[in-house]
């Protein structure tokens, strides 16, 4: 249980921590020129590796739209396709009415061109149920949507709390169309753990056999009388037991995780509600994919840490109803033990 607690704990700190960002700008300046460069000796794939490098240290309008542009002509063109449009969205909230419609135009050529896949979930009602595109998270917003992607293979894995996993490769060729990728029901996982438990029992009750022959050869002295010192030697407890003490401790966690999860909450909302500005229905920019996948993984974390939380409380209010307020006073008592046939017995005498 503390470790569910702690690993909640540690969850939720993370998922809350903000994100440091940093660039070179001079760094970036000389990506794109070197990239434009190669891109006019047609070195296609070599200027969409300085460009690419360029946008990572400076995601500025004009490297991105050479980055789409370069992508175009590389063939790949699902990238290029996000890469106009998100170029078309920053460029409506700068006010840069030209660049977006040239960059709208662009992305408008290739719509008809660009390879899909639809994933057909077949399970899509199962609890936990996650769907993972190279390892990548596929949102349930996705399912079942026509997603724009380059040529190539992605390795899509399906997995769920105690289901097999599901795993293939997809393979979308140049000029397929849409490709299903289906997955299917989840199969329950054995219980492998069964024979595991009876070779152990196995062990055990032989080990105990032993035990019980030897104990059985051996002789049985006869221990004189003795009396046992009352049970608890500290005295009688206060209101404040160890018990209460962690029931404390439990509550204030379960508070500490319930805030956190609607903090998180708040986040994936909020980042929802951004991600309409870079989306058209289910095909977004870059940035949109982002921010919707941000949101998912948010509003998943709300929901373990919520979950945790109340969890959390819960047990502490158990806890401290269970814990006595005071332990009984301690009487006379007195422990005797004597031989029998079957082995000691032990009699307690006294006032309780």
């Amino acid at each position: 249980m503390r470790r569910c607690f702690f690993a909640s704990v540690v969850a939720c700190g993370t998922a809350l921590s903000p994100l440091a960002e940093a660039g070179d700008v001079v760094l970036a300046q000389r990506h794109f020129e070197e990239g434009k460069r190669l891109l006019a000796a047609n070195r296609v794939k070599a200027a969409c590796e300085r460009l690419a490098a360029s946008v990572k240290e400076d995601p500025g309008l004009g490297a991105r739209f050479k980055l789409a542009e370069c992508r175009q002509r590389l063939g790949l063109l699902a990238s290029a396709w996000h890469g106009y449009m998100d170029v078309a969205s920053s460029s409506t909230e700068r006010g840069q009415l030209d660049r977006e419609r040239i960059a709208r135009g662009r992305a408008a050529a290739l719509e008809g061109k660009i390879e899909r896949v639809v994933f057909v979930v077949r399970a899509v009602d199962l609890p936990g149920l996650v769907v993972l595109r190279d390892g990548q998270a596929v949102g349930r917003a996705s399912w079942g949507a026509s997603l724009p992607v380059d040529p190539g293979s992605f390795v899509v894995r399906a997995e769920a709390p105690g289901r097999a996993a599901f795993e293939r490769r997809v393979v979308v060729a140049p000029g397929a169309g849409t490709t299903d990728v289906v997955v299917p029901e989840l199969a329950p996982l054995a219980a492998a753990s069964v024979p595991e438990a009876q070779g152990v029992a196995t062990v055990d009750a032989k080990a105990d056999t032993k035990a019980r022959a030897k104990s059985d050869a051996a002789p049985s002295p006869s221990p004189p009388p003795a009396s046992a010192a009352p049970a608890d030697a500290e005295g009688d407890a206060t209101v404040w037991t160890r018990g209460r003490g962690v029931a404390v401790a439990a509550g204030g966690v379960g508070l500490a995780l319930t805030l956190g999860g609607a903090v998180l909450g708040m986040q994936a909302i909020s980042k929802n509600d951004e991600s309409a500005n870079y989306c058209r229905g289910n095909d977004c920019s870059p940035r949109g994919t982002t921010l919707r996948n941000d949101a998912l993984e948010a509003a998943r974390m709300s929901t373990l840490c919520v979950t945790a939380g109340v969890a959390a409380v819960g047990g502490g209010v158990a806890l401290w109803v269970l814990s006595p307020a005071k332990k009984a006073e301690s009487g006379a008592i007195s422990l005797t033990a004597a031989p029998t046939a079957g082995g000691v017995a032990v009699l307690a005498t006294g006032v309780l």
